[in-house]
């Protein structure tokens, strides 16, 4: 397998929710996708709203659309829509240094992932 192109990467890293859904899956090699839009979800809340069923749908269905299928396609994860299931493949490694050194600066000021 060849090795992504910098455009690719800068492509892929260039969403706020991807480069989330991608340090979520560097940390545990796979998640549902319930899960992860609920996580998403939470993230991008205001401190001051809730989580809603609607957001996490609304993050899900973004997911589902756009953003899993992109990456699937590039080979750094795996989606199993009929499983709504997201795994990990060697190939986020690739992307691993660009997800890890921003968690790195993050987390010396209070453990926060990237956006």
């Amino acid at each position: 397998m060849s090795t992504l192109e910098t455009d690719v990467v800068h492509s892929l890293l260039a969403d706020r929710r991807r480069r989330y859904l991608l340090w979520i899956l560097h940390e545990r090699d796979a998640v549902d996708v319930e899960e992860l839009s609920s996580r998403i979800a939470t993230r991008e809340a205001e401190p001051t709203q809730p989580n809603t069923d609607d957001r996490r749908q609304r993050v899900e269905i973004s997911l589902h659309h756009n953003h899993l299928p992109r990456l699937a396609d590039h080979g750094v994860i795996e989606y199993d829509a009929e499983r709504g299931t997201v795994s990990a493949t060697s190939r986020l490694d690739e992307l691993a240094s660009t997800i890890e050194r921003p968690v790195a600066v993050s987390d010396s000021q209070g453990s926060s992932p990237p956006l």
